[in-house]
Formats: structure tokens, sequence, C-alpha cells
């Protein structure tokens, strides 16, 4: 899905058309600077205190966009592009043209991984905070909220080992086998 909007640079004044493509994530802060001044623009979507800062949203703008404005194209998951709005070539559809389907699949896994880890962030701080304070129960009851991780004994080996696998777990989407 994407959000059409049209942001004023608080600086310049700047008028400046955003496609905004949402990822699978609760939580999306975006942020990009104004292309004429270089002011920080920052929004997040997903909050309630997802305030707009660095410029304001107008209410009444004309989509699609007729090209008269600076224009944005941004994405959590693919980069972002300025230049010229194209109705329908988006972030999502310019990757999947350069990568091909079958990367672009294997993307699609990393992303998924990703968005699961960024469910879990709560309970990945939490593990190595028991692991830190060295509160074996405490980090054994925190490891039951992860996937496929369980501690084999109270072995130090097999503590480390518990560890080590939380850490591979959290960097898989950003391993190149």
């Amino acid at each position: 899905m994407n959000i059409c909007k049209c942001f004023k640079c608080d600086t310049c004044e700047t008028l400046i058309d955003c496609r905004i493509g949402m990822s699978n994530r609760d939580v999306q802060p975006f942020q990009f600077a104004c292309p004429a001044c270089e002011e920080n623009i920052s929004f997040v979507i997903g909050l309630p205190t997802g305030e707009l800062k660095g410029a304001s949203d107008i209410k009444d703008f004309v989509a699609p966009f007729d090209g008269k404005n600076h224009f944005i194209d941004l994405h959590l998951n693919f980069p972002v592009s300025f230049g010229k709005y194209e109705v329908g070539s988006t972030p999502f559809m310019k990757a999947i043209d350069e990568l091909g389907h079958e990367k672009y699949f294997m993307l699609k896994d990393r992303l998924d991984k990703l968005d699961l880890i960024y469910k879990m962030k709560g309970d990945v701080i939490r593990v190595i905070n028991q692991f830190k304070k060295e509160d074996l129960r405490l980090f054994i009851k925190s490891l039951e909220k992860l996937p496929d991780i369980e501690l084999k004994s109270d072995k130090q080996q097999d503590v480390f080992a518990a560890l080590y696998k939380v850490t591979s777990f959290i960097a898989e989407p950003f391993t190149i086998h």
C-alpha cells in the first residue's frame, strides 16, 4: 500500500510531493532532507506521537501528482528515490525490476525475518540483560519467548551456546551465506 502526501518545508516553504510505500512493520519511521534547503523532515507512521517535524502536511493537494513540485519516493525496505513522479513506478516495483523475481524472493525472506525480529526486540533485549546479570532463572524464562532457542543445561558452555543462537537469530537477515 502507498500513501500520497504533500509537505511544505518549514524553512524554505518548498512543496514536496511524497509517495510513502508501507512495509509490514507496525511502526515506520521516515526521514528525508528537503530537496531545496536540506531541512530535516521526519515523521513516524504507526505511533500516536508520530508527529511531522520540519514540514507541515498540505491537506488539500491534488493526486496523482502533477510534476510541479519536488518528488520523493519513500519506503523502509527499498531505496529512496527523487526525481519525477511516475504512476506505478514505486520503490517496490523498481526493486523487482532490478533484482528479478528469484532474488526478490530471497530479499522478501530477509524482510520477513526482519519483521519477525522487530516484534521480538523487547524479548531479545531481556535475554541479553538477564545474561549480563547472570540470572540463570530469568535468562531461561526470557529464552522461552524466542523461537527454536532453548537451554540444554545450566553449564556455562550451554548458556553461551544459547546466547550465540539468539545473536545468530537476530543477525540472520543481514548474513550473506
